[in-house]
């Protein structure tokens, strides 16, 4: 954009790369009138008319049944003061766009030191008049006129602008409807014609591919740790060595980013055409330089590569989904309540409480076991403990018979 500071341009996807010349012969305007007075307890001019006891606003625009233009307001209190908390306190004045001000000039004790400025909605269509009832119109209301603005006042227009030779007026500034997917905003008039440039930016979708590239390299690594028997990593390292579900999930992913694209192009067929390949240890590498060229020279290819032009699609859609998009619907199924991990996860859970079952049988056999050990050790103790018993009595009476002998 050769003139910023007249207008700016903000664009979606819709918008397609092109040159236009601009010129800006005016801007959407909204109406706004100054009413003077001598002090803050004046209630009319310095011609000493009457002020009305009501207000009614008309819009230029002409009344729908749904959108009506005019609304009329009571003036309890005839003062500067009064007059803009009236305005501003009106839900009706809003819904149609006017509103007003207080400003004390600082001038000393003149009709001009105290200023009501009363604004409207831009556009032509917003232009308003107000008239007073109740009593006759005072003078200041004669300033009220979209047609003849006095000094530091405007009339309300709409905007006008040329976009490659064709004229267009609209009563806002902000237009959205003239090239598609583009929003200009209106500020000023321009210098002459000014010149905007609609190129596509494809920094955006390359810091996208790159967080693509980045994102699978860490989830890589996840997989190696879990496969890991001789990880050091806390509670996960190797947790699924030789477990045939990363196999699984590893091959189908792979597969995923290396086959053919099912929204492939004539010159991008897959990610290996935009640079994007596996290393001897199973990570992507990106070539940005390729990247680049793909990016330059046919990025609805790489779009197509990603999407196959498809948006929005469901997970249970049969059309073609690009890398990106088969790959969300392969995820979707290993994941969802049939897929694969819940198969995995239920068979898992499945052996833990089967095995949970085991330890709790073992331990009520260990338990019964012990018990009878228990049981037979203390009856193997009593014996013992009888034998010796025995074995002292007899030795006594050994003793004794022994000791008679010898006498």
């Amino acid at each position: 954009n050769t003139q910023p500071s007249a207008f700016s341009v903000s664009a979606s996807s819709a918008a397609m790369a092109g040159a236009y010349v601009v010129q800006v012969n005016h801007v959407a305007l909204g109406q706004r009138n100054v009413l003077s007075f001598n002090n803050l307890t004046d209630t009319a001019d310095s011609s000493g008319s009457s002020v009305p006891t009501s207000l009614t606003l008309t819009l230029a625009r002409a009344a729908t049944v749904s959108s009506p233009n005019s609304a009329t307001i009571s003036l309890a209190d005839n003062t500067p003061q009064g007059l803009v908390t009236a305005i501003n306190a009106s839900a009706d004045f809003k819904s149609l766009g006017v509103s007003a001000q207080l400003v004390d000039t600082g001038s000393g004790a003149t009709q001009d030191r105290y200023k009501v400025i009363i604004s409207g909605a831009v556009g032509a269509g917003n232009g308003f008049t107000l008239d007073g009832n109740g009593g006759s119109t005072p003078v200041w209301l004669d300033h009220v006129d979209p047609n003849s603005p006095g000094a530091g006042e405007q009339a309300a227009n709409d905007a006008e602008f040329v976009v490659n030779g064709v004229t267009v007026t609209r009563p806002t500034n902000t237009v959205d409807d003239v090239v598609t997917g583009v929003t200009f905003n209106l500020y000023d008039t321009t210098t002459g014609v000014a010149r905007l440039s609609l190129n596509r930016d494809p920094s955006v979708v390359k810091a996208k591919i790159k967080d693509l590239v980045a994102t699978y390299n860490s989830f890589v690594d996840s997989m190696n740790v879990l496969a890991d028997p001789k990880s050091n990593v806390p509670t996960y390292g190797g947790a699924l060595a030789g477990d045939s579900l990363l196999r699984s999930i590893r091959e189908q992913l792979r597969t995923a980013l290396i086959d053919r694209s099912s929204g492939a192009g004539t010159n991008i067929t897959a990610l290996r055409d935009m640079g994007i390949m596996f290393d001897r240890n199973g990570k992507l590498e990106l070539t940005e330089s390729k990247l680049d060229t793909a990016l330059a020279n046919n990025f609805n290819e790489v779009v197509s590569v990603f999407s196959a032009n498809g948006e929005n699609q469901s997970m249970f859609s049969t059309q073609a989904g690009g890398v990106a998009g088969d790959m969300v619907k392969k995820l979707d199924a290993m994941m969802r309540s049939t897929g694969l991990l819940a198969l995995q996860t239920q068979s898992a859970e499945g052996k833990i409480t089967r095995y949970n079952d085991d330890l709790a049988n073992l331990d009520t056999q260990m338990q019964r076991l012990l018990d009878r050990y228990m049981k037979q050790f203390t009856l193997m103790d009593s014996i013992v403990g009888q034998s010796n018993s025995t074995k002292t009595s007899l030795q006594n009476s050994f003793d004794g018979m022994m000791a008679a002998y010898k006498r």
